[in-house]
């Protein structure tokens, strides 16, 4: 069992090498200091970031739909949470609050574990963490170190 836990522990630390180098190449591909998930397009003419964007909105929309049929609410709730923080939760009724927190624990449970950190991560930056599970960009630890200097904390 030990070894097993030491190497979920070395993938873990793997996966998040991998994921941090994707960064990397991510930013540094092209000289111009643009983003390649920016510039590069696809057959459709949709840039990476389009497309993840999409795709979790999707995801969230039938996610909804799994909750309530009142095509308002579903609406409501989708700008909210796709809205990224940018529309006030003081907007949706108390009905959309609760079918919220209900969607926001199914996306919790759903993306729990370090298994899950890349789905979490990714539904994390699209929403703001509206919708998220163990993982993501939160300032409590992720962009400050102890010295309050942008950075991410090892």
């Amino acid at each position: 069992m030990r070894q097993m836990r030491r190497a979920h522990i070395a993938s873990q630390r793997e996966a998040a090498f991998f994921h941090e180098s994707g960064h990397a190449i991510d930013y540094n591909f092209y000289d111009d200091g643009d983003y390649y998930t920016h510039t590069y397009r696809n057959a459709d003419g949709q840039s990476l970031q389009d497309v993840i964007y999409e795709d979790v909105r999707n995801d969230i929309r039938k996610t909804i739909s799994d909750y309530t049929s009142d095509k308002t609410m579903q609406d409501n709730l989708l700008d909210y949470i796709m809205g990224a923080g940018s529309v006030n939760e003081d907007t949706l009724s108390q009905t959309e609050k609760k079918l919220l927190e209900n969607i926001r624990q199914h996306y919790r449970e759903d993306m729990a574990g370090a298994e899950n950190e890349a789905c979490s991560d990714v539904y994390g930056g699209v929403t703001n963490n509206i919708i998220r599970g163990d993982y993501g960009h939160n300032g409590e630890y992720y962009w400050y170190d102890r010295n309050s200097e942008c950075g991410k904390v090892p």
